[in-house]
């Protein structure tokens, strides 16, 4: 399985038509450990990748990223970009991006997010890992407004920024902002400029046994902020974006 993650990160910089490598490499993998594997999605915003997964675990199993439509501020939009900074997708023509075709306004904070959830006939089954990787650019005022991650673990009543995130045993971060990239409110984020290549990021979770088989429900939220000052600046556009989820406990090689 480490040989695929590996894989699968040198082959989301490149082209997207070789997604269709990744999902070969993928359903062999799957054939030789049928049930480790929970669910494995990538989403280009064009057409998903379901190869595999249990009913009922994501908010919609076709198009699990939700935008936050109770907010009538919230500006991300899932479409083809037209901004000077921004203006072609990773994978052509749509990505979820702060708005298609303005720059952000000021004093904004806009989110989506995919919920993981255990339906009731899965009550034993575990996520013992999760991993999520993102291509992205942004474009911001430096220090000030920016775009971060954060995690729920109960039913989105408190938010952890995933650098904050102390309910796993081992996190890793790939091309990811740290605790010096902080912005107006304190957030650690993605902030200032990253727009000649596309950045390619990731987070690796993973929970032993008696974390693995108690965790019900998990939820992961992109957030964009701004602060009071309109700089014009494109903001964040994101594209292929993959989550795998395995349970290691039910086949009995959880981690320790």
């Amino acid at each position: 399985m480490f040989k695929f993650i590996l894989i699968l990160k040198n082959l989301l910089m490149k082209k997207h038509l070789l997604i269709l490598i990744i999902l070969f490499t993928f359903i062999n993998l799957k054939a030789q450990h049928p049930d480790k594997i929970i669910i494995f999605l990538l989403t280009d915003f064009e057409t998903n990748y379901p190869d595999h997964g249990l009913g009922g675990w994501l908010t919609d199993s076709i198009n699990p990223w939700v935008i936050d439509d109770d907010n009538p501020e919230n500006i991300w939009q899932i479409g083809k970009p037209y901004k000077t900074a921004f203006d072609t997708a990773y994978t052509v023509p749509n990505s979820i991006i702060t708005d298609t075709i303005n720059s952000y306004p000021p004093n904004n904070h806009s989110s989506f997010q995919f919920l993981i959830t255990k339906s009731e006939w899965a009550k034993n089954r575990c996520i013992s890992t999760l991993f999520l990787y993102f291509n992205h650019k942004y474009e911001t005022d430096t220090l000030y407004d920016g775009g971060f991650i954060d995690i729920s673990y109960d039913n989105e009543e408190n938010w952890i920024n995933v650098l904050n995130d102390d309910n796993v045993d081992d996190i890793f971060f790939q091309n990811f902002y740290g605790i010096g990239d902080t912005i107006n409110n304190g957030e650690f984020a993605f902030s200032g400029e990253y727009l000649n290549n596309w950045n390619n990021s990731g987070i690796e979770w993973y929970w032993n046994d008696d974390k693995a088989s108690n965790l019900d429900s998990i939820t992961i939220r992109f957030n964009f902020i701004s602060d009071g000052i309109d700089n014009n600046k494109a903001g964040w556009m994101i594209d292929n974006i993959y989550f795998l989820i395995e349970d290691y406990c039910t086949i009995g090689r959880c981690r320790k």
